[in-house]
């Protein structure tokens, strides 16, 4: 078999394979993964036979596109390049340790070798240990979440970021030409996968650092949610005296209506007061960006004069869905909910977030104007809306966001003049 194809072949199925084991990860479709593997195949064949480019850097040029094609679906090029890096130094890892080991220890290529099929086996078991490397990550980086500890970074740091890129490819190129012999190859090794072990490490101190300040930034907003809500306690312990003494005054005069205003005013500020217990119950979800959406929410809808519960299972962790697609759903189910409930002469809300021992499952019912008619077999359509100066892409695009899992679904339904959204994520 022509050696040539054999490299290139194995190269694509070290870049292709990557995305394909970590679709979910990366917010990829089957759509996005076909269309790179297509471009993938085609620019390493022309690069290969057509323009008779080294196996080498027939590596470095599938490397970059990938690179590219991950700035191209995330569009953050921090975040594009941290897992740009993360992939490449695993697939450097196992080439390294695959290929480069028998040339140290014996002298040999595996790959270069003239023997009959004993280079094919070679490359076959080379994409075995890279799958079986390839899915312990996986399973690693769920447990721990650190893909959503990439993606929740909003950082740009274009140093770091030209830093990684430029130093990347210093150690790719060094690790092909800058040895001689065996010996010198097993001490470039050792200080390049050093290296890029160290960079790993140093971009994964700056994502958490980053993560901790966001968690110490929601945290300081629950601290003056409960501080306001303590202040307003203290404040209206103060006052319930004199406010009982008024009310007492009222009756001993025989003043019913201003009797009945006064404790309707005092039944009013006291319910307001007792509905802020929802920021405390926030803390029962994690990953923390999912509590600063939920605090966000809260504060708009008590801005709106909303009336509202919010009950959360304690110990919730949302693990089966990325982050940031359950933000993205959480948002558009809330805010749909938020502006219809706006349309009713007494807004009111109901948000249930219920563990089971097989699935998490989010429920948000809001009331609506009595008007309103709503059409459940139209309203998941694109642009439909019963709402003026409405795009009507919210629940269109929720629906887009659920078909990407076979685990999550979504359903719509009318009970008790309550329009219900539900939200089903089934442990994987």
């Amino acid at each position: 078999m022509n050696i040539h194809l054999l490299i290139c072949i194995l190269i694509l199925f070290n870049f292709i394979a990557t995305p394909v084991i970590f679709k979910k990860e990366l917010h990829f479709t089957t759509k996005d993964l076909l269309l790179y593997s297509i471009t993938s195949c085609i620019i390493a064949l022309l690069t290969t036979f057509l323009l008779d480019i080294p196996t080498e850097f027939v590596f470095l040029i599938i490397a970059t596109f990938f690179g590219v094609y991950l700035f191209i679906k995330i569009r953050i090029l921090l975040i594009s390049t941290i897992i740009f890096l993360f992939f490449t130094t695993i697939i450097g890892f196992v080439w390294v340790g695959f290929s480069d080991t028998p040339v140290i220890l014996f002298n040999y290529d595996p790959f270069l070798t003239p023997k009959g099929l004993f280079p094919i086996m070679s490359a076959v078991i080379e994409c075995l240990i890279l799958v079986i490397v390839l899915y312990s990550i996986k399973r690693i980086s769920s447990k721990y979440a650190l893909f959503d500890l990439i993606f929740s970074t909003n950082r740009k740091l274009p140093f770091i970021t030209a830093y990684i890129i430029v130093s990347y490819y210093i150690t790719y190129l060094a690790h092909f030409f800058a040895f001689s012999n065996r010996y010198q190859l097993l001490l470039i090794n050792i200080i390049l996968l050093t290296y890029l072990s160290s960079v790993c490490l140093f971009v994964y101190h700056i994502l958490l650092e980053n993560y901790q300040k966001k968690q110490l930034l929601l945290l300081n907003k629950r601290l003056q949610a409960e501080q306001t809500y303590i202040d307003n306690a203290s404040s209206f312990k103060h006052d319930f005296k004199g406010l009982l003494l008024s009310l007492t005054t009222y009756i001993e005069q025989r003043k019913t209506t201003e009797a009945l205003e006064l404790l309707a005013s005092i039944t009013d500020y006291s319910n307001e007061l007792l509905n802020d217990d929802s920021f405390g119950t926030v803390s029962h979800i994690q990953p923390i960006p999912i509590q600063s959406v939920l605090v966000e929410k809260i504060k708009k809808m008590n801005a709106l004069k909303i009336n509202f519960s919010l009950d959360i299972s304690k110990g919730t962790y949302i693990s089966s869905i990325s982050s940031l697609d359950f933000i993205r759903c959480l948002d558009i189910i809330i805010n749909n909910a938020i502006e219809a409930s706006q349309s009713a002469d007494n807004p009111q809300m109901k948000i249930n977030i219920y563990k089971s021992d097989s699935a998490i499952t989010l429920t948000v019912k809001n009331n609506y104007a009595s008007s309103a008619t709503i059409s459940l077999a139209q309203i998941n359509k694109r642009k439909f809306t019963s709402k003026t100066n409405h795009q009507g892409l919210g629940l269109y695009n929720l629906g887009k966001i659920t078909h990407k899992y076979t685990n999550v679904s979504h359903s719509i339904s009318i009970q008790n003049n309550l329009f219900v959204l539900t939200l089903v994520i089934n442990f994987v």
